[in-house]
């Protein structure tokens, strides 16, 4: 007999039983960013943990702190999101349990804004001015083609990537709920790149 769940809406929850499915999830919850907050003190403990939006603040601002180090391995992340560019599982996700995963990719893409301020044609909003028209902030977007191609390639096919992943999680998930990165998918809607602004 299966085992029986109960959720908070009384419906439950879909068991997993594809093991590709259950590898990526497995692989991508390796990439994560508190585990690289920590540095790397093995102090973390197993347990998934959700990020709110100060340990992102938090993060970002470690960033700039290091002088734009990235959070995470972003290739390493890069690449594993690159084997999925469609969704070929039969299940759908439950994004309670890609937590980790969605905040390493937060983290990386909150990284390239802050490290190329140039890919944004507008100010990034921030968490205390919703409207961005904070009379403080000066605009360092870029206006120009020329700017753009100061953004590495790879910066912006990684971004592509994450937002293509993002898409396909999101079109084939429960509990959206637990989605956390609409303010940077706001900011990258006025991306230099037309690639970026289309994903």
């Amino acid at each position: 007999m299966a085992p029986v769940t109960a959720t908070s809406t009384g419906i439950a929850r879909q068991t997993i039983d594809d093991p590709k499915l259950i590898s990526l999830l497995r692989r991508l919850s390796r990439f994560d960013v508190a585990a690289a907050a920590d540095d790397g003190d093995g102090s973390g403990d197993g347990d998934v943990v959700m990020a709110d939006a100060d340990a992102t603040t938090e993060s970002s601002n470690k960033a700039k702190n290091n002088k734009m180090k990235p959070p995470l391995d972003v290739e390493g992340l890069a690449k594993e999101l690159e084997g999925v560019p469609r969704w070929h599982f039969q299940e759908q996700a439950d994004l309670y349990e890609w937590i980790r995963p969605l905040n390493a990719m937060d983290a990386t893409l909150d990284y390239f804004m802050d490290a190329y301020p140039s890919l944004l044609l507008l100010p990034r909003q921030s968490e205390h001015d919703p409207t961005g028209t904070s009379s403080t902030s000066t605009s360092t977007s870029s206006t120009t083609t020329s700017t753009e191609t100061s953004i590495p390639p790879s910066a912006i096919r990684t971004i592509h990537t994450i937002l293509t992943f993002q898409t396909s999680l999101l079109r084939n998930a429960t509990n959206k709920v637990v989605y956390n990165s609409l303010a940077h998918l706001t900011s990258l809607l006025a991306s230099s790149s037309s690639l970026l602004s289309s994903a």
